[in-house]
């Protein structure tokens, strides 16, 4: 799940973000439970770009960019809730058709790019969080 500025507004940390700052529900499906393996954009383009000045002897490759530490959204809510502070949180059963983990394994990524690092997770809530209130011109 690849979050951040400018993340997609339907996955969960805008959303969460977005329920805060408006003073709305914030709907935690599966009371947390669900596991995520949440890497940040700017990262994501980082190991991008990488790929693209390595020569392959193959035409094709194919890699999950991804940090392979997948977290709950209970620890989600906690790093948020430590920055900014409690929101409206509507805990609720799994549904239906939602998935319970997602997450890759970058070992094949790690093989061809040495020293691989991910901004932590805490990191890149606070600069999503950062960047939201910019945008959204919020006063704290």
């Amino acid at each position: 799940t690849v979050y951040g500025p400018w993340g997609r507004p339907d996955l969960v940390i805008i959303k969460l973000v977005d329920a805060y700052f408006k003073n709305t529900k914030f709907y935690l499906n599966n009371y947390g439970n669900h596991k995520r393996d949440f890497t940040y954009i700017f990262d994501v383009v980082d190991v991008i770009d990488k790929l693209s000045r390595i020569n392959f002897k193959k035409n094709h490759n194919i890699f999950n960019i991804c940090s392979s530490k997948p977290i709950d959204l209970k620890k989600l809510l906690k790093i948020f809730i430590n920055f900014e502070g409690k929101p409206k949180i509507i805990s609720r059963k799994f549904q239906k058709g939602d998935i319970l983990k997602s997450y890759g394994s970058n070992k094949k990524l790690r093989s061809v790019i040495k020293n691989l690092k991910f901004t932590s997770f805490s990191r890149g809530i606070y600069k999503t969080i950062e960047w939201y209130k910019f945008n959204e011109k919020i006063n704290t």
